[in-house]
């Protein structure tokens, strides 16, 4: 959330001022911004693992019950309403960016609704079958692409994804993003989901077989998330799924995805072993106890805080408008940690 909140506020722009963009300096910021098609820049990775710990999070908020018991009525009603407002937010952010009203669907929390929705129908299963259910929209999803157009499936120009949108949106996007692209990656929710619920067994003493009683836990999910990452590149590299995070293509699913199972263990076992924890891990607890927050508040006010901010340091003539864009940028952001902080000293979660 730490990254993901820096952007917004220009943090990235302003280090590009610092260094030349045809060197090292510029070629590592460009690890911060979306790749333009085929191939994978850090950037991509953000929206994965927003939806994988959403799925962890949904896991972690169920009591532990045997997969036999039917989920009630009354907690469908309230998953139906948080993933309506998920939706709702989503919505308003592209109208808050386009400053007017769009109907536009390619926000993170537009397709995090539906991943939602679907992560939490499968809890009533065992995780075999969530793990296999959450391979039919992966297939369904590249299966519509190679069905509408056999030869440059993926190709930027046409494909399954923009026919979608002109049917939902009467238009397409000008950088390539579609909304079709939830189907597939709500593949990362569940997996998200897999994984908290095996944490919170691990947790309980509870095991799911006996070969899990064989393998501890962490080294189980790193196995799987390699090999989830080794063959999204693997698709890649012999061209029969091209990685494209804008379409959500089956290669991109995978790395995004086991990239983001080593992501969970490799943070399990940095903040989570310890007991108590390090004091030094709260400022990544508190941001990440109410990321749903930060992001809505960086997306918002984070460039308003910025541009205000600027202009008064270049008025002032205390710093040179370069220098003014950095300061401001560190100042949002130190300003969201604060907030985040005085929050979680209440155990004030803002939820949905």
């Amino acid at each position: 959330m730490w990254l993901l909140m820096a952007e917004p506020f220009g943090f990235y722009d302003a280090l590009a001022q610092f260094g030349s963009p045809t060197g090292f300096w510029g070629r590592a910021l460009e690890q911060f911004q979306h790749h333009p098609w085929r191939g994978l820049h850090f950037w991509d990775l953000v929206q994965p693992f927003f939806m994988f710990i959403a799925g962890v999070a949904l896991a972690l908020s169920q009591r532990p019950r045997p997969v036999e018991v039917v989920i009630p009525t009354r907690a469908w009603r309230r998953i139906i309403r948080r993933c309506a407002l998920l939706f709702v937010f989503g919505l308003l952010l592209q109208c808050f960016g386009s400053r007017r009203f769009v109907w536009e669907l390619w926000n993170v929390l537009s397709h995090l609704s539906l991943s939602l929705a679907l992560g939490y129908f499968l809890l009533r299963y065992t995780i075999r079958v969530q793990v296999w259910a959450s391979l039919a929209p992966i297939a369904l999803s590249d299966l519509c692409y190679r069905a509408f157009q056999l030869r440059d499936s993926f190709s930027s120009q046409r494909n399954f994804g923009q026919v979608v949108d002109r049917l939902l949106m009467r238009k397409t996007n000008p950088e390539g993003w579609v909304a079709f692209s939830a189907v597939a990656t709500s593949a990362h929710t569940i997996w998200g989901s897999v994984c908290g619920q095996l944490l919170q067994r691990e947790a309980t003493g509870l095991t799911v077989s006996p070969t899990e009683r064989r393998s501890p836990m962490m080294r189980a999910l790193f196995g799987w998330g390699a090999l989830a990452l080794l063959g999204g590149v693997l698709l890649d590299t012999l061209a029969l799924s091209p990685l494209v995070k804008r379409l959500g293509s089956a290669s991109f699913v995978l790395v995004g995805g086991g990239s983001a199972i080593i992501a969970l263990v490799a943070l399990h076992l940095w903040i989570d072993r310890p007991s108590p924890p390090g004091r030094w891990t709260a400022p990544v607890l508190a941001v990440g106890r109410n990321s749903l927050l930060v992001y809505l508040l960086s997306q918002t006010l984070g460039p308003l805080f910025v541009a205000v901010v600027r202009r008064v340091l270049i008025a002032s003539s205390l710093v040179g408008p370069r220098a003014a864009l950095f300061v401001a940028a560190t100042l949002g952001i130190v300003a969201m940690w604060q907030l985040c902080a005085w929050l979680d000293r209440r155990n004030i979660i803002v939820r949905v």
